[in-house]
């Protein structure tokens, strides 16, 4: 993704329904191999299944998040249900459809990364 190709330490978390249903290695096949080098872990782990279920999308974020200690990052995403306005910063929300396609969400990444996200 060229988007990422001036911001080589930039990493990739899964964060996908696909890691708990085709598990890590399949999910993380199905990206175009530039995307796979960058993959560093998902969001889902089994231990976590009976909590996954019922959490939203934002919560196994921010749990990851936490249990990483991570400060800058970026969720892209087009679930946005549940996340509080004050972490939405951290959001590049998506269309169900087009996802990373659609040039919108491309630019409003692209800036994002160009200038920091805000911790």
């Amino acid at each position: 993704m060229e988007i990422l190709e001036p911001h080589p330490r930039v990493s990739i978390v899964l964060s996908t329904s696909w890691v708990s249903v085709l598990g890590f290695d399949r999910a993380k096949g199905y990206l175009p191999q530039a995307l796979q080098k960058r993959v560093r872990g998902a969001t889902y782990h089994s231990t976590f299944k009976s909590w996954w279920d019922s959490a939203t999308r934002h919560q196994q974020i921010a749990g990851y998040v936490m249990r990483h200690r991570l400060t800058d990052w970026i969720a892209v995403d087009d679930n946005d249900v549940g996340w509080p306005e004050e972490k939405r910063h951290h959001l590049v929300h998506t269309d169900e459809q087009s996802g990373l396609g659609d040039q919108k969400a491309q630019e409003i990444l692209a800036h994002k990364l160009a200038n920091g996200v805000a911790k």
